[in-house]
């Protein structure tokens, strides 16, 4: 399962190798965090002895964590330290984009400046899927953040630009944030849901249904409207057994979730304070294990609790996983006569 979730094809006799990169790649990519959060502190003067901050903050965002040892996360940092924000963005998107596509982009990078030339076509589909939905999805999520709450929130354009980057980046896994979240209106809350639900991609530190099984179903989409019996994605046939774990992984979760929603309306009916889009958020924000909440977490009852807490785990696990675990294996024995049905 770990080779498969690292790799594409039959390639687990790389395991062990790399591991160990992955290891020394975390080290380093943390450290350098780390200095560089560090010396802005230091530049700023915000902190006697930021060292400790600058480790902390830097090993949370790489692992998309999103936990701060600030009472409000780094709503004030966005104004004192803007290396410190940006910093905090690329360690969060680096972490979030899997260790076998970082490390097919580090090695990739290292041939290039040895001046050794590869073909374009040299990219893993898996590394090339992932870069585009990530970049996209960042992309689009700051653009719609932008007019919906973000702008609201910041005193200058570069501070709204800041804003909207940073949330579109940490709420799909990471956790941290810049603006009072739970001042968003419910449409910027209904955006940030859409990108915790489908969090980050294969094989990294963050959650949700993942940005390659988003690309899958999409793909099948279109190929459905187009009458094609191959799904298809830059230029690459994706096998069926592919496909229909995608479709199988979003359904799942969207059962999951929407149970989830439900069950908490019913639990929280008797608190005003509990509205139905902070109840969602938070079911989302559970699942895509983000930790971000419109600040309802600490009232919610011991019940409610137990189910976030199962939600982060399912979310964690995957929901594939977590059905495999607890359905039944043994084969069908029997074999359905075929009829017809209307549907749509």
């Amino acid at each position: 399962m770990v080779a498969d979730s690292f790799y594409q094809g039959h390639a687990a006799s790389k395991l062990r190798r790399d591991l160990k990169r992955v290891i020394a790649l975390t080290l380093l990519v943390e450290a350098i965090g780390a200095c560089v959060i560090y010396l802005d502190l230091l530049d700023e003067g915000l902190e006697e002895a930021p060292i400790f901050s600058a480790i902390f903050h830097s090993i949370s965002a790489f692992c998309n964590a999103g936990f701060s040892i600030y009472s409000d996360s780094l709503v004030y940092h966005r104004f004192e330290s803007p290396a410190f924000i940006y910093t905090i963005m690329a360690l969060v998107v680096i972490g979030g984009l899997g260790h076998a596509v970082v490390l097919e982009t580090a090695r990739r990078t290292w041939n290039r400046l040895r001046r050794i030339q590869a073909s374009p076509l040299m990219w893993s589909l898996n590394t090339r899927v992932v870069l585009y939905m990530s970049s996209s999805l960042i992309l689009i999520g700051a653009i719609l953040v932008f007019p919906l709450g973000a702008n609201a929130q910041s005193r200058s354009w570069f501070d709204a630009v800041t804003n909207a980057l940073f949330q579109s980046v940490t709420c799909r896994t990471a956790g941290f944030n810049t603006i009072d979240i739970g001042a968003l209106p419910r449409t910027g809350l209904l955006v940030m849901m859409v990108l915790m639900f489908i969090g980050g991609s294969p094989a990294s530190c963050a959650g949700g249904v993942k940005t390659t099984s988003v690309a899958t179903w999409y793909a099948q989409l279109v190929a459905w409207l187009r009458g094609r019996t191959d799904v298809t994605l830059l230029g690459r046939r994706v096998p069926p057994e592919i496909v229909a774990r995608a479709a199988m992984i979003i359904g799942l979760g969207v059962l999951w979730c929407s149970f989830g929603c439900m069950l908490l309306t019913l639990i929280e009916e008797s608190s005003p304070k509990m509205t139905m889009m902070s109840l969602m958020f938070e079911q989302v924000s559970a699942f895509g294990t983000v930790g971000l909440s419109t600040g309802i977490t600490p009232m919610l009852s011991q019940t409610s609790k137990m189910w976030i807490i199962l939600s982060m785990f399912v979310g964690r696990i995957g929901p594939l996983t977590f059905a495999m675990i607890i359905s039944q294996r043994a084969a069908a024995k029997t074999r359905y006569p075929e009829e017809r049905l209307m549907v749509g």
